[in-house]
């Protein structure tokens, strides 16, 4: 009997771990969802004459934004989370790279946050702390979950500006 109590505190740390592992795809899927919601809403908001808008010549465009940020979500997730699924990484690449008007623009970027919420449908818990070769790098997969919040999060905050010399209010903010 007393050869089991260390299986069984083994077994307890185990799920504990499990546990947190899922909360924090949980969070993220939770937050993935309101991202999306919130970045269709400053695309939608801008009208599609304004999507050549920019504020000085070395900006992107707004439309340009748009799709640098669905590259950057399909290349990083389909890259370092999810390489399995390089077929669908590299079509949605190519979509986003043939992409022009605001309807094209807007479904490659609904397409590119889908991929995330489908990946994270399958996403193993135990990859959360394998490391991947980064540019910068190596780092826990765990890390490039944060870099994919972190760069919408700089690319939305230019949005929000452009929508406001252009005399429109972004949307009210929805970060959780």
């Amino acid at each position: 009997m007393r050869k089991l109590g260390p299986f069984f505190l083994k077994l307890v740390l185990i799920m504990n771990v499990e546990a947190q592992e899922q909360n924090f795809v949980d969070d993220f899927v939770a937050r993935w969802h309101n991202a999306q919601a919130y970045t269709l809403q400053m695309a939608a908001l801008m009208p599609e004459e304004q999507y050549s808008f920019r504020p000085s010549p070395e900006e992107m465009t707004y439309g340009e934004q748009l799709l640098h940020l669905s590259r950057n979500i399909i290349y990083l997730s389909g890259t370092y989370l999810s390489p399995g699924d390089s077929l669908q990484k590299e079509a949605l690449l190519k979509a986003a790279q043939s992409a022009q008007t605001k309807a094209e623009i807007a479904e490659v970027l609904n397409q590119a946050f889908n991929f995330v919420h489908h990946l994270l449908g399958k996403y193993p818990l135990a990859q959360l702390d394998a490391e991947v070769d980064f540019f910068a790098g190596r780092m826990r997969q765990r890390r490039v979950f944060f870099l994919l919040i972190d760069h919408l999060a700089h690319h939305r905050g230019q949005l929000a500006v452009y929508l406001r010399l252009k005399g429109f209010k972004p949307p009210r903010y929805v970060g959780w």
